[in-house]
């Protein structure tokens, strides 16, 4: 009966895996809302990570490179902390925060006229994001001619 509950278990995190790419907390949680027993999900998850389907490391990876045109290195490691990912793997990750400034503070201006106002709720907005001042205060002041 044991290797049924295991097997079974094994199909419902391919299942789920299959869909999205997941970390190990949120395999953990799902697996566990479905009333799985401790001792098997850990044994799951071994068997996951040895086959390739969980690895949080790229997870992590992943998740930055897709989410840092829009969100600040703040909000990244916030939310990957939030999933579960481990300080060490997020402690490693790079971030170019100038760049996701630059893409939407030239979004936020495009249809908007170049005044001290809009320049002022703009760097509101960005910090609001979670982005540094520091990165707001070079961006806006480089790209301020660029929004005429």
């Amino acid at each position: 009966m044991f290797d049924s509950d295991l097997e079974k278990a094994c199909s419902m995190a391919v299942n789920y895996l299959s869909r999205y790419y997941k970390t190990k907390n949120e395999l953990d949680a799902y697996l566990t809302k479905k009333k799985v027993s401790k001792d098997i999900i850990k044994q799951v998850i071994v068997k996951c990570e040895e086959y390739g389907y969980l690895n949080d490391e790229k997870y992590a990876l992943s998740y930055c490179e897709f989410k840092k045109s829009s969100r600040s290195s703040r909000q990244i490691k916030f939310d990957l902390g939030r999933k579960g990912v481990d300080q060490k793997i997020i402690e490693h990750l790079e971030f170019d925060d100038r760049a996701a400034v630059k893409n939407l503070a030239d979004k936020y201006m495009a249809k908007k006229e170049k005044t001290k106002e809009n320049t002022l709720k703009l760097k509101n907005f960005l910090a609001r994001k979670g982005f540094k001042f520091d990165d707001i205060n070079s961006v806006v002041g480089e790209n301020n001619e660029n929004w005429d």
